[in-house]
């Protein structure tokens, strides 16, 4: 479960760097990442170590880490670390001659890499978002949680929603702050349209 602090995640790790906000991101990001190595790795092996090598490498840079302002910072940032990281693995493979994968070590910028920060932009806030429910989730009662997932998610009518669980239309409203409170101050900058 997470804290209840009021600093978001990220201003956690960059602040006190504490294990169990270090744990709860990698919950969050390495399923993520590992999906993005897995479709590009012909070595299935080498997925959890480069993973692993990306994890570090955000967690060494992330005190570094500045949010512009600008609509997708973070995902754009940490996008740029799995591509450079995945770049450096071609290059190690190559030099071993063991990628076959790229003919020469100029193809990787301007075919993987484009392909990789399309679909990172694509997947990164739909996946981050489900992790953070998926956390957030046992902090809520059932009922606040079944109301916050009809009117959001599903998209029903509050009215509806409130019959359909026995609560008031009111209740229905706060279960569903109450939710995306929590949901925006775990993942400020993580997802940028939260902030």
């Amino acid at each position: 479960m997470l804290t209840d602090t009021p600093q978001s995640l990220l201003d956690r790790l960059r602040v006190e760097s504490s294990t169990r906000d270090w744990e709860t991101f990698c919950q969050i990001y390495r399923p993520l990442i590992q999906q993005q190595l897995k479709r590009r790795l012909s070595n299935s092996s080498d997925v959890d170590d480069l993973a692993q090598d990306i994890l570090t490498r955000v967690f060494q840079s992330l005190k570094t880490f500045a949010h512009n302002g600008r609509t997708g910072a973070f995902r754009k940032w940490i996008g740029k670390i799995v591509l450079q990281q995945l770049w450096r693995y071609y290059q190690v493979q190559t030099l071993q001659g063991e990628s076959t994968e790229l003919a020469c070590q100029t193809q990787f910028p301007a075919f993987a890499a484009a392909d990789l920060e399309q679909q990172w932009e694509a997947e990164h806030d739909r996946h981050v978002l489900k992790k953070l429910l998926e956390l957030i989730e046992p902090e809520f009662s059932v009922s606040t949680w079944a109301a916050f997932l009809a009117v959001t998610v599903e998209g029903k009518v509050t009215r509806e929603v409130a019959r359909d669980l026995g609560l008031s239309p009111n209740a229905v409203m706060i279960a569903k702050s109450r939710v995306l409170t929590r949901l925006r101050s775990v993942g400020r900058e993580l997802l940028d349209d939260m902030q």
